[in-house]
């Protein structure tokens, strides 16, 4: 999840003059923006119980979606 989040923040950066403008998707470009919600998962959804039952949970629908 962490890795599309930083996906779609290269793609709204390529479109953020209103003009396509290809940027580099690379680790030492966007290292700090995966970070971001790496550790907002550890932080908040890894220390609570109810929350991590629900992220886990969310993974199981999606691997058995992807069947």
């Amino acid at each position: 999840m962490a890795m599309s989040a930083t996906a779609a923040c290269c793609s709204l950066q390529e479109f953020a003059t209103g003009v396509f403008k290809q940027i580099d998707f690379t680790y030492a470009s966007f290292h700090a923006i995966y970070t971001k919600p790496i550790n907002f998962i550890r932080i908040n959804i890894r220390s609570n119980p109810a929350l991590l039952a629900r992220w886990n949970r969310l993974f199981q629908l999606l691997r058995a979606g992807a069947r």
